[in-house]
Order: C-alpha cells, then sequence, then structure tokens
C-alpha cells in the first residue's frame, strides 16, 4: 500500500476513513520515507566531514614538518655558497 491521503478507497469504491491498520502502515512507510531522504544522507556527510577533519589534522603536522625541511635544505645551500 503505498500512501496515498488520509483517505482509502472502499471495496464499494467510495472514499472511507482510514483504519488503524492503514494509519499503521502509513506511518511504517513514513519512518523508512524519513531514513532514506533525511537521516541517510545526514550519515553519509558527517561521515565525510569526519574523514577531512582527520586528514586535515594529519596534513598540518605534514605541511610544518616540509616546511622545516625545507629551510634545512636552505641553509645547506646557503652553506656551501
Amino acid at each position: 500500500m503505498s500512501i496515498k491521503g488520509f483517505m482509502m478507497k472502499e471495496k464499494d469504491g467510495k472514499d472511507g476513513p482510514v483504519t488503524q491498520a492503514q494509519a499503521d502502515q502509513m506511518i511504517h512507510e513514513l519512518k523508512w520515507i524519513s531514513w532514506g531522504l533525511v537521516k541517510i544522507p545526514l550519515i553519509i556527510a558527517v561521515a565525510a566531514g569526519l574523514f577531512f577533519l582527520v586528514a586535515f589534522l594529519f596534513m598540518k603536522p605534514s605541511i610544518e614538518n616540509q616546511q622545516q625541511q625545507g629551510e634545512e635544505e636552505r641553509q645547506i645551500i646557503n652553506q656551501k655558497r
């Protein structure tokens, strides 16, 4: 059963009120839709953000090490002159 609103077709083709079982089924489907449209993309975004945060934290010391190494190489070159 798909979500079509709060009125459901009865056996004789007329609109009738939603039964408790139909309402429960619609709520169940809405929960799955909310997982697919909101919660899963949010979880993926948080995971990607954490990945880039960790990558940045590990990259920062690496840049500092490269700068220090470059400074040492400049001193060696200046000493040779």
